[in-house]
């Protein structure tokens, strides 16, 4: 039987040079068009704005309204207040007027209004540039860590899921920085691990398996400074806030969480477990009891990784693909978290040589962000979810390959 490289060589030679020989031009290409065209679009909805708000609906930046505006909040003493809808709704009118309404909540604990208060002294198109050129900076800082390719990081900038992280004025490029830097030799660099984990606590729920991971490494180290920088990060905020706003939290946390089971919640936007479970046909009274039990035996997955593959990029790929999926709040603004373990398999690729099927695969999944908003909010294909999925399970593929034999693990165990 041929092969599906031999077919494609018999049968069509132009493309078969392309996709081998000339791969690397034809991907740069592909990649610059893509940036060409998401910077057309995020352009003309920039100049055609009125009043900020773009012809599609959103304002300019998205959902970085309502970090600004918390931030304002938070530098006029008014944080606990800002976890209230009604209010939010309210200050976000006044501040653009020119979008009716805007459905919007805050639902971040007081801990992220410590490190966003500062974005209330500028104005709000300049604090919005500002938020993307620091964010961006620390996530392109990330990426250099994890291969340092020029061309690599071409392809992280010219990515659809930075282009999404963009536009929605949302987290994505800290959170995958932070992400990486906790992960990315927890052993050696301890003290940056640890202030990178503790400081994403201001988005727990991505940050589920990292306790796991270290503990399981034995990076008591990078685990302490975490733990303290956590509590130091509290500490501030109550003292800055006071506990009102930390009683709000928790407050529009569980309105939150009774929301997420409405039939209306735009599930092909999650990543997770449970939105691909909904979209695919699930009752959402059964989807979070999946969504604990594939959580579970994600966090074991990541123990058994962290504990017995000694390649720091390999832990790497597992922990950042399999934290998108095991929290089921989780966005597809955030699938940066996972373009480290898609550069990971790809730079294991150019450099050891490539395992079946994936060159596409890669591919596909760079490219997958673009399509996640083309679904409807009914049932149907989870794309977010598969995405999501398909990443963990090449970034899974990998780290099994790696594991070595039962003699060599007891060795690395007892030199613990």
């Amino acid at each position: 039987m041929k092969t599906a490289a031999g077919f494609l060589a018999a049968r069509f030679p132009f493309v078969n040079e392309l996709l081998t020989r000339r791969l690397l031009p034809v991907v740069i290409a592909a990649a610059g068009l893509v940036l060409a065209t998401n910077a057309a679009v995020f352009s003309y909805a920039v100049a055609t704005s009125k009043d900020y708000v773009t012809p599609y609906g959103p304002v300019v930046g998205g959902d970085f309204v309502v970090f600004n505006e918390a931030a304002k909040a938070a530098a006029s003493g008014e944080a606990a207040a800002i976890y209230d809808r009604e209010v939010l709704e309210a200050r976000l009118k006044a501040a653009f007027p020119a979008r009716e309404d805007f459905r919007l909540s805050w639902q971040y604990p007081p801990t992220m209004l410590v490190l966003t208060a500062p974005l209330a002294i500028a104005p709000y198109p300049s604090s919005f540039v500002l938020w993307t050129l620091a964010t961006g900076a620390l996530f392109l800082l990330a990426m250099s860590s994890v291969w340092k390719n020029r061309v690599a990081l071409f392809l992280a900038i010219a990515s659809p899921a930075a282009f999404q992280a963009l536009i929605t004025g949302q987290t994505g490029f800290l959170t995958a920085a932070l992400v990486t830097a906790a992960a990315l030799g927890p052993d050696r660099r301890w003290l940056l691990a640890g202030l990178a984990a503790g400081l994403l606590t201001v988005k727990p729920q991505l940050g589920l398996l990292l306790p796991v991971a270290f503990l399981a490494a034995g990076c008591w180290r990078a685990f302490a400074v975490a733990a303290a920088t956590t509590l130091l990060l509290a500490g501030a905020s109550h003292a800055l806030f006071g506990a009102e706003a930390w009683t709000a939290f928790f407050a529009a946390l569980s309105a939150h969480g009774a929301e997420m089971q409405s039939a209306i919640f735009p599930f092909r936007k999650l990543v997770s477990v449970y939105g691909g479970a909904v979209m695919l046909g699930m009752p959402i009274s059964v989807a979070p009891a999946l969504q604990l039990a594939v959580s579970l035996g994600l966090a074991g997955f990541v123990a058994l990784v962290w504990r017995r593959v000694k390649e720091w990029d390999l832990r790497l790929a597992v922990l950042s693909s399999a934290a998108l999926l095991v929290s089921p709040y989780a966005f597809y603004y955030e699938m940066t978290v996972a373009l480290p373990a898609l550069f990971i398999i790809a730079r294991r690729g150019v450099e050891t040589g490539w395992l079946e099927g994936e060159k596409p695969a890669l591919a596909l999944l760079w490219l997958a962000p673009m399509f996640i908003l083309a679904a409807n909010d009914g049932p149907g294909f989870p794309v977010a979810f598969a995405a999501t999925l398909a990443t963990f399970l090449l970034a899974a593929r990998r780290a099994l390959a790696a594991l070595p034999a039962r003699g060599e693990a007891q060795g690395m165990a007892a030199a613990r």
